[in-house]
């Protein structure tokens, strides 16, 4: 490689978006019934704006995945979950293709109970409230582009996880996680 070819490459690499660190949280109850509901929320702010989506934020650098994914959950729901308790439902990076930024995306499932206390919204100006649903009639929201990506993949995650008892590894794709999804 030439210096010239070395240059433009190192110019190139530095223009690349620098991936974000992010965890979310599946927050799932059971109810009297026996069926499964997830916490989820209408996005007032780009880049899921619109879109429901579940608990979750940047990794501080001072700061674990699980801690961020605990403390997430509690700014954003006043509910506190204790980081320990997180199951981990989903490690992979996804690449956000209406925002154009890559996030590397740490996924978890939260059982909730009634100790925890009522969900409410801490945060106002970047959602509207905290709302439980039917895992099983989700598949209508994804129809309708009303799930965020962050939304798909933990929902997808915590499908596979329950069906096989692994943690899903992917590296994916917005397109392909919408036209690949299990809901």
């Amino acid at each position: 490689m030439t210096p010239k070819e070395a240059k433009i490459k190192s110019i190139e690499r530095k223009m690349e978006p620098k991936p974000v660190t992010v965890a979310g949280v599946l927050v799932v109850r059971q109810t009297d019934l026996g069926g499964i509901e997830v916490l989820l929320a209408k996005r007032l702010t780009k880049p899921e704006k619109g879109r429901y989506s579940p608990p979750g934020g940047k990794i501080k650098k001072s700061e674990s995945e699980r801690d961020c994914a605990s403390r997430e959950v509690w700014e954003e729901t006043d509910l506190k979950i204790d980081a320990s308790e997180l199951k981990v439902i989903l490690l992979g990076k996804q690449t956000f293709t209406r925002s154009g930024r890559v996030y590397v995306y740490n996924g978890y499932v939260a059982r909730w109970d009634g100790s925890m206390g009522e969900p409410i919204n801490k945060e106002p100006k970047k959602h509207e409230d905290w709302q439980w649903f039917d895992l099983n009639d989700l598949s209508i929201l994804k129809e309708t582009e009303q799930l965020s990506l962050a939304a798909i993949a933990l929902l997808d995650a915590y499908k596979y996880k329950t069906e096989t008892g692994r943690i899903f590894e992917q590296d994916f794709a917005a397109d392909r996680l919408m036209a690949n999804s299990l809901l």
